[in-house]
């Protein structure tokens, strides 16, 4: 079975983008899938699952929370910076290992 903590701690860094529920629910009414989404799915199912994974992916001090309406330019630029970091970070305990 899927659990959410246990792949969270195999994961070097985390972005979340964070949304409000009016702007999520304007968003996921906007989209049009094959079979719409029954009635109160939203609130029932998609709303809370996003505020339990919220909690999950933003516990630790160096996760990286992004507000989900800030320009796709912006978001790729954050991304970028934590994926670097993170690359960086590896790399620089490679060397120590070796050095001992």
């Amino acid at each position: 079975s899927f659990s959410l903590s246990e792949l969270v701690k195999k994961l070097h860094s985390k972005v979340f983008l964070e949304l409000d529920y009016e702007t999520m629910k304007t968003r996921r009414s906007l989209r049009q899938y094959e079979i719409p989404d029954a009635e109160g799915y939203f609130d029932k199912y998609v709303y809370p699952v996003y505020l339990d994974i919220k909690t999950e992916l933003t516990k630790e001090p160096q996760d990286v929370p992004i507000h989900g309406t800030n320009s796709k330019e912006h978001v790729y630029a954050v991304v970028m910076n934590v994926c670097h970091n993170s690359i960086k970070k590896d790399s620089m305990l490679d060397v120590q290992v070796e050095q001992c």
